[in-house]
């Protein structure tokens, strides 16, 4: 049994409603069904078994769908038969079909992962639809770029129109369709009719997700009028063939924003590039590939920007639950106005303040405002990371003057609470050790150095316990023994 089961049933939220076959779960049906969708109680319809099978089942108990993880990703995430299969990394039986639910042999426990984010594997599309992908992508972002009124609409959310240049979002006019055998999808027959299933290719805003400069998926945000004319409840369309990659803006940053939404993730990125990297999941629980997961596990802090609707809602509260359990450097940071940054955004919330204020002291030191909105993408993230560290680099260098055999309080380094005690901590024997409780901390020294160095210890003992700058850095420091060597560099 894999330890990223759970994650086969991306879109749901749900609670542990007992402990038959490996543990049940339930939550809202995710389908577009009336029965479902016009149910303001719908929020234990859906039931999962994700320890069931081979790869898990569901049934709902209002719309009649079930079937295994395979039908999950079919009926409720867009995805041909061989597409799931390559989402869960298993491999596809000669024939496309789905698999039937039913009961496992004998009931098995319910692993500790279940209580976390899970992670599923990091895949990549065949190359023949990277091939007509990028294509189709390249030409919807030339017609982003001449369509004013779509560019005002980004810049409404907080994206300027070089931030969308730099993520290649585009826009599709009308509806298409393709052949879905040139897109080196598997053919697909229509129920009733027996006739090929056609590639649909919705109008609406583009969204492609690359990883390391390769073409993973494309979403379409469709817009509501075209929603009002059919599938009313689809406001996102994945494409077939897309693999289930999370969408990273910044992979060298030291520290990440989490929000669900790509262009979200567009508008944070854009005001606070030198800052943070973006993270979009799409769901409060979220789509968190392997090679996602990594980057924040070894990342110096988290910032939780999940949208907030009602931050006492059920589901938020597990998810949230679900992030403080896999990251230890999780912090929830909603936007002060709004579910979202979009809408923060809208509302006048300054993007960049709002993030800043979220990150500990040592990503504020050397970060300058970018001259220009959104600063690049591509580049901006390093150059930030460069100048925390030659701030870094000269706060330990200024403090070269401190007396090696009586320490004196010395003027700050830089000007704020974390430069001056880096300075204080230069060439003394003075640690400061976290416990494995992050709230437990104390400062190590001998009593002799604090004897003949009474004043310096008195200050170095207020800046650790009474500032707020120094306690949150010394928080999100992911050392357990801090000296002035790592304390600004964080590593």
């Amino acid at each position: 049994m894999s330890m990223m089961q759970f994650f086969n049933f991306p879109g749901f939220s749900g609670f542990r409603a007992g402990g038959k076959n490996g543990g049940e779960y339930q939550g809202k049906c995710p389908g577009n069904g009336p029965d479902c969708v016009s149910l303001e109680e719908n929020t234990d319809r859906m039931r999962v078994w994700p320890l069931q099978g081979n790869v898990g089942t569901f049934s709902c108990r209002k719309c009649g769908r079930g079937g295994d993880a395979i039908q999950w990703l079919r009926d409720f995430q867009g995805l041909g038969y061989i597409e799931a299969c390559s989402y869960l990394g298993i491999e596809p039986k000669t024939q496309a079909k789905a698999s039937v639910p039913g009961r496992s042999s004998a009931p098995r426990p319910v692993l500790e992962q279940s209580r976390k984010i899970t992670i599923h594997p990091t895949t990549s599309p065949s190359p023949v639809w990277i091939e007509h992908a990028e294509k189709f992508v390249s030409w919807c972002h030339e017609q982003l770029l001449a369509n004013q009124e779509q560019l005002d609409y980004l810049a409404s959310r907080g994206i300027t129109q070089e931030a969308a240049i730099d993520c290649r979002l585009g826009w599709n006019p009308t509806d298409t369709y393709r052949a879905r055998e040139s897109w080196g999808l598997p053919t697909e027959l229509h129920g009733q009719t027996g006739k090929a299933k056609r590639l649909w290719l919705p109008s609406g805003l583009v969204i492609p997700v690359y990883r390391g400069g390769v073409l993973h998926r494309i979403r379409i945000r469709r817009p509501d009028y075209e929603r009002a004319k059919n599938c009313e409840n689809l406001k996102y369309y994945r494409i077939p063939g897309s693999a289930g990659t999370t969408m990273i803006l910044g992979e060298s940053a030291r520290a990440f924003a989490v929000v669900e939404a790509e262009l979200d993730a567009v508008a944070i990125f854009a005001a606070a590039a030198d800052l943070v990297g973006a993270v979009s999941i799409e769901t409060l629980e979220g789509n968190l590939d392997a090679e996602a997961y990594a980057l924040l596990f070894g990342s110096l802090a988290i910032i939780d920007a999940l949208d907030a609707d009602d931050p006492k809602t059920p589901a938020l509260q597990r998810a949230l639950a679900k992030w403080s359990a896999t990251f230890d450097r999780h912090l929830r940071w909603p936007v002060p106005v709004g579910k979202d940054p979009g809408e923060a955004f809208k509302a006048g919330v300054d993007l960049r303040a709002w993030i800043k204020a979220g990150l500990p002291p040592v990503f504020q030191i050397g970060s300058g405002t970018p001259d220009r909105p959104g600063q690049s993408l591509s580049s901006g993230l390093v150059e930030g990371a460069a100048d925390v560290e030659a701030v870094a680099v000269e706060a330990i260098t200024a403090s070269d003057e401190v007396e090696k055999k009586e320490t004196v309080v010395a003027a700050p380094a830089s000007g704020d609470d974390l430069a001056e005690l880096a300075g204080l901590l230069a060439n003394t024997p003075v640690r400061v050790i976290k416990s494995q409780d992050p709230c437990e901390v104390r400062i190590k020294w001998t009593p002799a150095w604090r004897s003949a160095n009474l004043a310096a210890a008195a200050r170095i003992s207020d800046l650790v316990f009474k500032s707020e700058a120094v306690g949150k850095a010394i928080h999100y420091h992911p050392a357990k023994e801090i000296h002035a060597g790592n304390l600004i560099q964080g590593g």
